[in-house]
């Protein structure tokens, strides 16, 4: 017979096991708990994300459509820099951007004046302005012949960087960031400027931003915040205005958009997640047309909406 003691004992002893396994149970429960809230949030993110890539595709295409339907004397007006068009879908704010390839600097088929221009424009140093435009000069061209203020192998070389430069053709503007003595905050700032689909290096003036405009040599400023300011005002549906300030520049611009232009769609979900969207077109396709032919887009591979002010 156990005595009362070791019975009180033994049942301290069961009584804190309980105690513990309780505890136990309590943190199994708050762990599985906690993974099942983050899947949920996990699976509502990509829902989300897929929401917001589609919705951001219906604007390229509601952009697509306008850019398609609206009579070619009357583009411009869907061109100009910095215009947005702006709707609403299934409670989402939508909106898209349509961008003239012609309305940039080409990097592979502008002349070196209008290369030096452009940096120029952007008030660099004059030497800086003169070894990135000899350099950009240097790796579009087919021969390792160095400019005066360019960049070849061995230059690359001795900045750790063999094998450039490629000296062919830019395939994309993003491989303007390669090129000895860009940086970041350059490359940004030229990112809207300059294209590698303009089609014969000359600059449409009614889609042109003003700092394309400014870049043309003979460019005076005067005169290109005139045209910058005529083009603006126009009704919806009035042609083409004529530039006369810009009359004694022809050898230098071009008289039609496109064929080539990007169009950018952004969505804005009610949660406020918001995301965007680029395609480049060849407008009128294969063998001309109405319809038109995709070149590139972005973002090419996975991504996630962001949220405003991130």
């Amino acid at each position: 017979m156990k005595t009362v003691k070791e019975r009180r004992c033994q049942a301290g002893v069961a009584l804190v096991i309980v105690l513990w396994l309780l505890v136990l149970l309590s943190v199994m429960a708050f762990g599985f708990s906690r993974s099942m809230r983050s899947g949920v949030r996990i699976g509502l993110h990509r829902l989300e994300a897929l929401q917001a890539t589609e919705l951001a595709r219906a604007a390229i295409h509601k952009g697509l459509y306008d850019l398609l339907t609206m009579p070619p004397g009357q583009r411009y007006r869907l061109l100009l820099p910095g215009r947005e068009q702006r709707f609403t879908l299934d409670g989402a704010e939508l909106a898209y951007r349509i961008e003239d390839e012609r309305g940039k600097v080409d990097l592979n088929r502008a002349p070196a004046e209008l290369i030096g221009g452009l940096l120029g424009s952007l008030e660099l140093p004059p030497e800086r302005t003169a070894s990135l435009s000899d350099a950009i000069l240097d790796w579009r061209d087919s021969d390792d012949a160095r400019r005066l203020n360019g960049a070849e192998g061995a230059d690359y070389a001795a900045a750790g960087r063999p094998g450039l430069p490629p000296d062919r053709p830019f395939p994309s503007v993003q491989e303007l960031q390669q090129v000895l003595g860009m940086d970041d905050l350059l490359y940004r700032r030229l990112l809207p400027l300059v294209t590698v689909h303009g089609i014969d290096g000359r600059i449409n003036p009614l889609t042109a931003p003003r700092q394309v405009l400014l870049a043309i040599p003979e460019a005076d400023p005067a005169d290109v915040d005139e045209a910058v300011a005529q083009r603006g005002t126009a009704s919806t549906g009035d042609p083409a205005p004529p530039l006369a300030s810009l009359a004694g520049l022809g050898r230098w611009l071009a008289r039609a958009s496109g064929p080539v232009y990007t169009v950018t769609g952004r969505a804005r979900l009610p949660s406020g997640a918001v995301t965007h969207r680029r395609m480049v077109i060849w407008l009128g396709g294969r063998g001309g047309g109405r319809g038109y032919r995709v070149l590139d887009w972005f973002p090419r591979g996975s991504w996630e909406p962001r949220r405003e002010g991130e």
